[in-house]
């Protein structure tokens, strides 16, 4: 789905690949561990991560920010919102 705002396009997909968890982690790791210091290396990837459904943006080719779809009894949860300055 791309998303049209002002002059910046950014393009959200599907996490569908181990590349893409890649690319979706790198944005975790660089907000957790190196920007806001909240997550190590041990818990940057946590139990829910097999079980969730992985969304990336892209703008210019270059992954952004990512978030995941976690299915729980009382509904959908969307967490681990995290962004790359754009």
């Amino acid at each position: 789905m791309k998303i049209q705002k002002g002059l910046n396009e950014i393009d959200i997909r599907i996490v569908n690949s181990p590349e893409m968890f890649y690319e979706a982690m790198k944005v975790r790791h660089r907000v957790y561990i190196d920007d806001i210091k909240w997550l190590t290396e041990e818990t940057l990837i946590d139990k829910w991560d097999d079980v969730c459904v992985h969304f990336i943006a892209y703008k210019q080719g270059e992954p952004v920010a990512t978030r995941r779809l976690n299915e729980q009894p009382s509904g959908f949860e969307i967490e681990q919102y995290m962004v790359v300055s754009i």
